[in-house]
């Protein structure tokens, strides 16, 4: 019996798909936002810089003066013995995390809080902090576009460290192999035209599939692949 479908084995979770997260350092926000619900600001120091498998940027280690140690997204510039604030409060100068309100226009900012989420946390990201609309505040991503959030969000000023990441070349398949694995990631991705067409719909030796690849809603497991229940396909023709 052939083995089941790649995106079938995903969907059933098992430990080739999972993060290895017990390998990470993880990183807490609520340590930081129990400061910023009292309201306080501390200072911190920089001991130590470390690179996650999980996470594609460095981690900074800080000690607060409470002797706390709080694990945050490294900052391009950011070196051991660099003292740091933490707080409502905290100068918007590189490394400090503070809230949105408390910065001017035209900032880098990482670490965005959206809600329950984060964003610009990728190595050598930032968003820019454009004005104040009431009580939001318009930033523009890295994709151009604008979003308004809350000015009371908690930011970090800075850009994330590590830019050059994407630059340096894998020079091996199995390096790219270990990058994957390391996430849950499966590498490497074989298309299903490439495969013999007893492991997959579309495999075969011909060199294109030759027929839609849009399935039913309600097609067996087998044959669920390619475009599930597509209202259209292809490009759209430009207005």
């Amino acid at each position: 019996m052939p083995k089941n479908l790649q995106c079938q084995r995903r969907g059933k979770g098992s430990s080739v798909w999972r993060s290895k997260s017990f390998r990470s350092n993880r990183i807490d926000y609520s340590q930081i936002m129990e400061i910023f619900t009292n309201g306080k600001t501390i200072m911190g120091q920089v001991v130590d810089i470390i690179k996650d498998q999980i996470h594609t940027a460095p981690l900074a280690k800080i000690l607060t003066e409470d002797l706390k140690e709080i694990y945050v997204i490294a900052i391009d510039g950011l070196w051991v013995g660099q003292h740091i604030k933490i707080g409502i409060n905290a100068e918007p100068s590189v490394g400090n995390i503070t809230m949105l309100k408390s910065i001017n226009p035209g900032t880098q900012i990482c670490n965005v809080q959206y809600g329950n989420y984060r964003m610009a946390r990728t190595s050598g990201t930032s968003v820019t902090f454009v004005e104040g609309v009431g009580n939001n505040g318009k930033i523009i991503l890295p994709s151009k576009k604008d979003k308004l959030i809350s000015l009371n969000s908690i930011v970090t000023i800075g850009r994330v460290a590590a830019m050059g990441r994407v630059i340096k070349p894998l020079i091996r398949a199995g390096t790219n192999y270990y990058k994957h694995k390391a996430r849950g990631k499966k590498y490497p991705n074989i298309k299903g035209i490439s495969m013999n067409a007893v492991n997959h719909p579309h495999g075969g030796k011909e060199p294109r599939l030759g027929h839609s690849t849009t399935v039913s809603r309600n097609a067996p497991p087998g044959a669920k692949v390619g475009l599930i229940a597509a209202k259209r396909s292809g490009k759209k023709k430009r207005a």
